[in-house]
């Protein structure tokens, strides 16, 4: 736990008082804001300082949209807060299932989805066949605490760009969303898929 604290340019404050044991962990609070996909209206955005004259310049390095789908809080919590250490990187939404998470890829149209294999309703694999159909540049890297070749198959034939076991999430998460927003793939495992040859 402290370790990971130290990784988020947190710290880990244990205290063993007569009285009982107090732990007291410490976060920086970023507050980062994902705007809408939309651009704004052209008449509102202005050609510059009236008074200097300058115009304003462009983000050269616009960070990448993802999307977090997982149905449960905890997990999405920690991946929100692994992700937005990255100045690169801003979540724009979550999704607790699967049919909320093809609604929120339409609405507002990530660069990734981190979705669950296993989610209620809709599961991720499902959820992945129908944003693929309607937002085929959307990338998809799959998190699950299922790991075996039958998993692999099953991202690969809807079009999942990789895969993280939720086992390994603190090793290669970050890595695996670097990757795959750089158009690679991720799977860790070479041996699982030698095994679909």
């Amino acid at each position: 736990m402290r370790e990971r604290l130290r990784q988020l340019g947190g710290q880990l404050e244990v205290d063993f008082g007569t009285n009982g044991t107090t732990v007291v962990a410490t976060l920086p609070v970023t507050i980062r804001f994902c705007a809408p996909a939309e651009p704004p209206e052209t008449d509102a955005l202005p050609a510059g300082d009236s008074q200097t004259g300058l115009q304003a310049e462009p983000d050269t390095h616009p960070r990448s949209r993802i999307l977090i789908a997982d149905d449960h809080e905890l997990m999405r919590r920690g991946l929100r807060g692994l992700i937005e250490s990255h100045n690169d990187w801003a979540v724009c939404g979550e999704a607790v299932e699967g049919n909320e998470a093809v609604r929120k890829t339409r609405e507002l149209r990530p660069d990734l989805v981190i979705m669950d294999i296993n989610m209620p309703n809709l599961t991720g694999i499902d959820a992945a066949q129908r944003i693929r159909k309607e937002s085929p540049a959307t990338k998809i890297l799959f998190f699950s605490v299922y790991d075996s070749a039958h998993v692999v198959r099953e991202i690969l034939n809807v079009g999942g760009q990789g895969y993280v076991a939720k086992s390994r999430a603190g090793s290669d998460l970050v890595n695996a969303v670097r990757m795959v927003l750089d158009g690679q793939t991720f799977f860790p495992s070479l041996s699982k898929i030698a095994q679909l040859a």
